[in-house]
């Protein structure tokens, strides 16, 4: 219950990055937190007693799930944090992420992602390799409990604070209820957005990869390393194709290079 029981005066944050077309799905996602964990972080396989086998990069102290990883059902799933204005009171989000490795299919883990009542907010995004299909879920906890799923098609991006608009209603008149935009989601956000206007959408895997390599307006780049007093940095970067039920994980930042295959 880590971030219902606190609120970090320097959130963590992701990027990620989806590209479905007509013959593929890539979900490519940078895992970032705190630089307490370098060298800390660990891949597991797990059998739960339900016989459902996932693979998930975790963090220590934590359940699987808030980190990237898939199950034998070819569901995967990456996640990204929200900075809620008010906790409520409901299941904490760890348990949530983690129920969702046991899906078996991407309705059922819509299904899950949406339980009510939630204590925080978060942001799945949900494969289904076998389906060819992502999913952008969208969860809030206060004031109400609310979520939106959008079925991604073409080029997306998503960093740490909610971009449907059914979840930033009143953005227009300088009031979001239900998330706290921070400077390091914002920052990331703008990097990736101007690199895509600039060079055009990347059409594969290398291309998407050099977006998530990006060191401008560092410390707050895509690809994070720590400086001064802000410590956040990129743990790994798991990248999903379909159809293979398998993740490649970038050890460490994306910008090394430093990747190895890993199989359901």
């Amino acid at each position: 219950c880590r971030s219902e029981i606190k609120m970090l005066q320097d959130p963590p944050g992701c990027s990620t990055i989806a590209l479905v077309d007509a013959d593929r799905a890539i979900l490519i996602h940078n895992e970032d937190g705190n630089d307490l964990n370098i060298g800390r972080m660990f891949l597991a396989r797990i059998t739960p007693p339900s016989g459902t086998t996932f693979l998930a990069f975790i963090y220590p102290g934590l359940l699987p799930g808030n980190g990237p990883g898939l199950n034998q059902n070819g569901i995967a799933q990456t996640t990204n944090y929200i900075q809620p204005r008010k906790v409520a009171d409901g299941i904490p989000r760890y348990f949530i992420s983690r129920a969702i490795f046991e899906a078996k299919s991407l309705d059922d883990a819509v299904a899950l992602a949406t339980m009510e009542p939630r204590a925080f907010p978060f942001h799945h995004n949900l494969v289904s390799l076998t389906e060819r299909r992502i999913l952008s879920v969208e969860t809030a906890a206060w004031p109400g409990h609310r979520h939106d799923i959008m079925e991604v098609s073409g080029f997306y991006v998503h960093t740490n604070h909610f971009l449907h608009p059914k979840m930033v209603e009143g953005e227009e008149t300088g009031t979001r209820p239900f998330d706290v935009p921070y400077i390091s989601s914002t920052t990331r956000m703008e990097v990736l957005s101007r690199a895509i206007e600039s060079g055009g959408e990347p059409d594969n895997v290398s291309g998407i990869l050099g977006l998530l390599s990006l060191h401008d307006r560092r410390p707050y780049s895509p690809c994070r390393h720590p400086q001064g007093d802000v410590r956040g940095v990129t743990l790994g970067t798991a990248v999903f194709q379909s159809p293979e039920k398998s993740m490649t994980l970038y050890h460490g930042n994306p910008c090394l290079r430093f990747s190895r295959e890993y199989d359901i």
